[in-house]
C-alpha cells in the first residue's frame, strides 16, 4: 500500500491524474480504504479542472462537470470519517469551488481553518472563496 501511495502522489504532482484514478480503481470499493478514497476524490477533481497533462489545452479550459460530482459522491461516501480531518474539507472544499458552490465551498474552508489553524493553504483558500463570492454579488447588482 505504501508504494501505491507514493506512486499516486508522484502521478498527482505531474499531473497524469487519469493514471493515478485507474491504479485506484483497480481496488474494488470494498477493499478501499479512507485513504485511498480520499486520494481519488482528489485526484478526480483535479482531473476536472485541470485535466492530465497531456491533454491540457489552456488554463481557461471548462471544468468536467460530471468529473467533479463523481469527486463530491467520492468525498461524501466518506464524510464521517473525514469529520476530524483538515485534508477531507480541503478536498471538498475546492470540489465544491469548482463546481461554484461557493457558499458549502465556504463552509468546508472554515471548518479546515479550525482544524488547522496555521495552514496558509486554508486562509488563501477561504479568501478565495469570499472574493468569488463578493464578486458573485457585484455581479447581481449590475443586472
Amino acid at each position: 500500500m505504501e508504494e501505491l501511495l507514493k506512486q499516486i502522489e508522484e502521478w498527482n504532482e505531474a499531473s497524469e491524474f487519469s493514471k493515478a484514478i485507474e491504479a485506484i480503481e483497480k481496488i474494488p470499493v470494498g477493499e478501499r480504504d479512507y485513504t485511498l478514497t480520499l486520494w481519488l476524490g482528489r485526484i478526480t477533481s483535479n482531473l476536472a479542472v485541470l485535466g492530465d497533462r497531456d491533454i491540457r489545452m489552456h488554463k481557461n479550459m471548462e471544468p468536467d462537470w460530471k468529473l467533479l460530482r463523481k469527486a463530491v459522491d467520492l468525498l461524501e461516501s466518506i464524510r464521517e470519517e473525514g469529520e476530524q480531518d483538515p485534508l477531507w474539507y480541503s478536498r471538498m472544499g475546492y470540489a465544491l469551488h469548482a463546481m461554484e458552490r461557493s457558499q458549502e465551498a465556504l463552509r468546508c474552508g472554515q471548518r479546515w481553518l479550525e482544524l488547522a489553524p496555521e495552514d496558509p493553504d486554508a486562509q488563501e483558500f477561504l479568501e478565495s472563496c469570499r472574493m468569488f463570492l463578493r464578486e458573485m454579488v457585484k455581479g447581481k447588482k449590475k443586472y
